[in-house]
């Protein structure tokens, strides 16, 4: 079975997809793709086959790269883990953007934030992780730019953990194409999660529910991850 990502960005939407297919696609037999986007990539992810692209390493603030990289990173450090317990910071509980109103001196497992951070795109979350395993969002930080040197994505440096906006910290189609074709073929955890409709909150019987609406409306949907930012908007990351 065959796995394809395409990855789409534009001004208002950032799109990845990965496909599985049980046959090659074939662009000879269909008619050329007309992406609006200024860039896209689709690449087979079982041999790294760059299908199509279109100004794939052009740099952008794509904010939902930042929150699969601090999954990923977390995963590493944690591995058979994920039941341990963060005790939640008035740094976290003071973060902009989505969250999930943590509260000081809380204490949640790193299986619970993570599925909030890939589920609900939550800030607060994303910070609890990072200062748990950096030490603080800095330390963390290094841990992700590190990440990203050894996956050669040499159009990407990150300045947080949760992808609020910052003019020094960009990506591209391309380097978040290998960003996901490493998670989900190196962790069936991130696979998991990463395919997950739906996860029960732990503390307060609050259910959290998959923001990407491609998951609810077409049929071969398995997974996802939606962010946003005030400078390129909407992004969503579909599998």
């Amino acid at each position: 079975m065959n796995r394809k990502i395409l990855v789409q960005i534009q001004c208002f939407v950032a799109v990845l997809v990965i496909v599985f297919s049980c046959k090659d696609f074939a662009f000879a037999d269909r008619e050329p793709l007309q992406i609006a986007a200024p860039s896209a990539i689709l690449v087979e992810s079982q041999r790294g086959q760059v299908l199509y692209e279109k100004d794939s390493k052009k740099k952008l603030h794509i904010s939902s790269a930042n929150k699969i990289m601090t999954a990923l990173i977390t995963l590493e450090n944690m591995k058979d883990q994920l039941n341990t317990k963060v005790t939640i910071s008035k740094n976290a509980v003071s973060v902009e953007g989505a969250t999930l109103n943590l509260e000081v001196g809380e204490k949640y497992s790193v299986e619970d934030l993570l599925y909030s951070v890939i589920l609900d795109s939550v800030n607060d979350s994303a910070i609890a992780l990072a200062e748990y395993i950096g030490g603080d969002e800095k330390g963390f930080v290094e841990l992700m730019n590190k990440k990203a040197i050894e996956l050669k994505m040499s159009d990407t440096h990150f300045t947080n953990a949760t992808g609020l906006y910052n003019e020094q910290q960009y990506t591209s189609a391309y380097d978040i194409a290998l960003l996901i074709r490493y998670a989900v073929t190196k962790y069936s955890k991130f696979q998991k999660i990463f395919s997950s409709k739906a996860w029960p909150w732990s503390n307060n019987g609050k259910v959290l529910i998959n923001s990407n609406e491609l998951f609810w409306s077409y049929e071969g949907v398995d997974g996802g991850k939606t962010g946003y930012n005030d400078i390129e908007r909407q992004t969503a990351i579909t599998t």
